[in-house]
């Protein structure tokens, strides 16, 4: 150890040249190329998925299914007014480059009446499909019509609570369909750019109208605009955070710059890092810049702490050799915590989801940085003025916490009894948890996100998507595959989505080809010569993009689109597309093969798949940080006390979370693996500090309090650094964020109180250690 701090402290001034760059580059490569932005939901799973791998291809084979919806309430739909905002918003839109479709009521065509022979009402709509007149043109015409018309198209399935609602006769839609996964991240930004701009003209030229902008594709640009607000928000104020707390702590100018210098470094590097790589920006991006800064300020906060004793003990040695004496002594607990934050943040990588992957390795980066910068910046930390400090100076939190371990120690049985019992109310919490599955909750409740949801679903169709791929194979050519347009597959299609929309009340809506077919009130075609007639018009009617988003365009899948509410578990989810799989499994014969995917069960099983990889990441965290105390601190027994003001304090949260009703998500599945990484490090250097105190006079009470006096002080100022970091995370407009912050905050402040109360009486109690 000798070697390696000396070696270290004579390399420091190279190391922070290599610092000064790293802060550079990073700098510099944020700047450009900048974090990659991608908004597919590749990005998010990763190409190697099977669920994500079944929704691309049901992509690849229909129209576009990324959707927005300009949903508009206050008006007659069939207006004049109304008519023209449609067509002036479809016009201006349908422009955009990336826009595959806009339709609204304006555009449909004006189908013919139903009545006479079958024969005549279908060569009525196939002429009428060749060349068609809109709504709008017709009631141009004769205004007259407009009731008559307003019946037609709402006894039209593909027109009600799609483009008219059947509950709301002022509310009325125009649905967009956009590049799907094949557009570039800028692409779809550039499309809901548009969008809104055309929004909030339609809002200014009509005020007395509600005019609201929804749908998938807008609300992944909304989530990437709260992430770069968070990740800018959150460098500000974790910054001021932890230059204050420093100042208090330290009443000088120099830990601040060296702290500065070190969590800038860490996290300017990491960004740049991930700038260089181009991985895609993410929701959990910006716990980087959190997580990083909080870990490489409390290893400066231990190392300052350290240095001021060094200088308290020996105020006449020379700057060398006083860094020599804070690394042998402080050194190798930051090392350990650096590798057991390590361990709970590398446990992570197990996920599915790639956005976690990157975000465990590029942690365990930065943890690495902030290890070689933090310790190499303590190097040139002068020595502190010897001017008297006041009696409130937080220096005098060490005969305080003297006073506490005193008081612990005579009253263990109390000490024991408060925290197990808390722990055994906070495990029957743990048992009321629930799973967040609605996306939408994901929000807060006033933000415009929330808002328009809530009015989609109430006024028109919800917006998540089930859907039915059906593919008829070929008996004679094993493999292949013949055409699905039959009239008897048709004629099954629609009875299932009848059967489904009857069974589940989370199905609200369910279309197949076959409401394409019958459409101007025709009845199901019933030959094949008839169905081809059909296909045909709709075929010629704007070029069968109406016609393809039911069938592909090799005629070899057929699609059954389910809109389903954003409500129940996520288990309730998962059981109801098994449960409609099985009812198409039996609906369609032997050699139609079903697939169930879209994104309403595809978000249900990656949540539910999450879940299940971050109870496996945590088990791994905590057999790694195990192992690496067992081997550090040469004791089994040491080894097991250390964990248990660790897991306590989680099961305490957890149990908190369960009995306010705090529901699981997304970002707070990591919460686990993240708090046992960060909240051991506290409890390194104590036990680390303790074991040195302890060989100095045998005597262990007097070597708990003289742990408390030193490494308690440091063990304080860490923690409020890292809870007051994670509390930061509150701020975020993206619920999960938010949840993750004040259950992790929460967690590092139960796990500070049971270092410096439980965790003294444990060794008490225990005496892990002979003297």
């Amino acid at each position: 150890m000798r070697f390696s701090a000396e070696s270290y402290v004579r390399s420091a001034r190279w190391i922070l040249g290599v610092g000064v760059v790293v802060l550079l580059v990073g700098a510099a490569l944020l700047v450009r190329p900048g974090l990659r932005e991608d908004y597919s939901i590749r990005s998010f799973v990763g190409a190697r998925s099977a669920a994500y791998q079944r929704f691309e291809r049901f992509l690849n084979l229909f129209v576009s299914n990324e959707l927005a919806i300009i949903a508009v309430h206050g008006d007659d739909p069939l207006a004049p007014r109304s008519l023209a905002l449609m067509r002036g918003l479809v016009r201006r839109i349908a422009a955009q480059p990336g826009v595959e479709s806009v339709t609204a009521v304006s555009e449909l065509p004006v189908l013919p009446d139903a009545e006479g022979p079958a024969l005549l009402r279908m060569s009525r709509l196939v002429m009428a499909l060749a060349r068609p007149r809109t709504v709008a043109d017709v009631l141009a015409d004769h205004p007259e019509q407009r009731e008559s018309l307003r019946r037609r198209l709402l006894a039209n399935p593909l027109v009600a609570d799609t483009f008219l609602s059947t509950l709301d006769p002022q509310t009325f839609a125009v649905l967009i369909q956009a590049s799907g996964e094949a557009a570039s991240g800028h692409r779809r930004r550039d499309i809901v750019t548009a969008l809104r701009i055309a929004v909030a003209e339609a809002r200014e030229a009509h005020p007395d109208l509600k005019i609201i902008l929804a749908g998938p594709l807008v609300t992944m640009i909304d989530i990437f605009d709260y992430l770069h607000k968070d990740l800018v928000v959150f460098s500000v104020l974790v910054s001021g955070l932890c230059g204050v707390v420093l100042m208090v702590i330290f009443r000088r100018a120099a830990p601040l710059v060296v702290t500065a210098m070190a969590a800038g470094t860490s996290t300017l590097g990491t960004l740049g890092l991930a700038a260089a790589l181009q991985i895609p920006a993410s929701l959990i991006t910006a716990m980087i810049v959190i997580l990083v800064s909080i870990i490489a300020v409390a290893m400066c906060v231990h190392l300052i702490v350290a240095h001021e004793e060094v200088c308290t003990e020996a105020p006449t040695l020379s700057r060398r050799d006083r860094a020599v004496r804070v690394l042998r002594r402080a050194g190798s607990p930051c090392a350990l915590v650096a590798l057991t934050t390590g361990a709970g943040f590398g446990s992570l990588y197990i996920s599915n989801l790639a956005p976690i992957r990157y975000f465990s390795l590029l942690i365990l980066f930065g943890v690495f940085l902030a290890l070689v910068f933090s310790t190499a910046a303590v190097v040139f930390l002068p020595a502190p003025s010897t001017v008297a400090r006041p009696a409130a100076s937080p220096r005098a939190m060490g005969p305080l916490l003297e006073r506490l371990v005193v008081a612990a120690s005579r009253r263990r049985r109390l000490v024991i009894v408060v925290f197990l019992g808390g722990t055994a109310v906070a495990a029957a919490g743990v048992t009321r948890l629930e799973f967040q599955s609605d996306f939408i909750m994901n929000f807060r409740a006033g933000s415009e996100v929330r808002r328009s949801y809530a009015f989609i679903q109430e006024h028109l169709a919800p917006l998540g998507s089930l859907e039915v791929v059906l593919t008829r194979h070929d008996r004679a050519a094993p493999g292949g595959s013949e055409s699905v347009l039959r009239p008897e597959l048709i004629a099954a299609a629609d009875a299932l989505v009848d059967a489904v929309v009857a069974r589940f009340d989370l199905i609200g809506k369910g279309l197949s080809l076959a409401d394409l077919l019958t459409l101007g009130g025709l009845d199901l075609p019933t030959t094949d010569i008839d169905l081809a007639i059909r296909v045909a018009a709709l075929e010629r009617f704007e070029g069968g993009r109406l016609l393809g988003n039911f069938v592909s365009a090799d005629r070899s899948h057929l699609r059954i689109n389910f809109r389903a509410r954003e409500a129940g578990s996520v288990t309730d989810k998962l059981t109801m597309a098994r449960q409609i799989a099985a009812m198409a499994e039996e609906a369609f014969p032997d050699n139609v093969a079903v697939e169930v995917t879209g994104l309403y069960p595809f978000y249900a099983g990656l949540i539910d798949g999450l879940l299940r990889d971050q109870y496996r990441s945590f088990g791994l965290a905590v057999m790694g940080i195990f192992a690496a105390m067992w081997i550090a601190l040469r004791s089994l027994r040491l080894a097991v006390i250390s964990m248990i003001p660790n897991l306590l304090p989680m099961v305490l949260t957890l149990g908190l979370m369960g009995w306010l009703g705090v529901q699981v998500n997304m970002a707070t599945a990591m919460m686990l693996s993240v708090s046992v990484g960060i909240a051991v490090d506290n409890t390194i250097h104590y036990l680390w500090r303790w074991r040195r105190e302890l060989a100095v006079d045998g005597d262990p009470a007097a070597a708990m309090r003289r742990t408390h006096g030193t490494v308690g002080r440091a063990c304080v100022f860490s923690a409020v650094v890292i809870a007051g970091g994670f509390w930061i995370l509150c701020l975020s407009e993206f619920l999960p964020t938010a949840y993750f912050g004040a259950m992790v905050g929460l967690t590092m402040a139960a796990a500070l109180a049971a270092d410096i109360v439980l965790l003294p009486v444990l060794l008490a109690v225990l005496r892990p250690v002979r003297a």
